[in-house]
């Protein structure tokens, strides 16, 4: 199912540096390139209760989280002249596996709701940024069955590995602001009514 995603003030800062995505000099164009090899990260996306840090539209759903929060570590450095650096080895970008993630203040369609996570090793919840073409981009990649969102009878699985992508962020501040569309596939289930 398509879905229209809005994420407010998505931060990201790593080691305490204000520039998380550089593309650095005598790096080819098409590539991504994160400073700060195996240092922590914390990420978030923050609103309040009239402008949600998230909110996700599917369909007849709306899911709408005052924040989300998550923390992780960025990958081993790859770079020979600089092990401080990670490099993309082609295109995609890098991806970035968080964890601790948590959502607050959530509804469901205006019935307050929960989000059980789901995150492992194997399967890891991952925040992928991408400079190849220039323009910082960022996604929010859900692993299958990464998620369940409860709300009354309603419950949602999260069944298949889902993005919200097209999120740009800023490497000067590091703080995105977008109102993009991403995949988010599901399976609902409803023993009474409808949220």
């Amino acid at each position: 199912m398509k879905s229209a995603s809005t994420t407010t003030q998505l931060l990201a800062v790593v080691g305490g540096a204000s520039a998380l995505v550089l593309t650095a000099a005598g790096i080819a164009s098409a590539s991504t390139a994160i400073d700060h090899a195996g240092d922590s990260i914390q990420a978030s996306a923050i609103g309040d209760i009239f402008n949600p840090g998230v909110q996700i539209v599917s369909g007849a759903y709306a899911l709408n989280c005052e924040s989300l929060t998550a923390s992780g570590t960025v990958p081993t450095g790859n770079d020979a002249s600089n092990p401080d650096w990670v490099v993309n080895s082609g295109t995609g970008g890098i991806d970035v596996p968080i964890d601790n993630v948590a959502f607050t203040n959530c509804n469901l369609n205006g019935t307050p709701a929960t989000i059980a996570v789901t995150n492992t090793t194997a399967s890891p919840w991952l925040i992928n940024v991408n400079h190849d073409s220039g323009s910082p981009i960022g996604t929010l990649k859900i692993p299958a069955n990464g998620a369940v969102v409860t709300a009354g009878t309603c419950t949602i699985d999260v069944d298949q590995a889902s993005e919200i992508t097209n999120i740009p962020y800023s490497n000067a501040t590091g703080v995105a602001a977008a109102s993009n569309s991403g995949t988010i596939n599901f399976t609902s289930h409803d023993n009474g009514d409808s949220p």
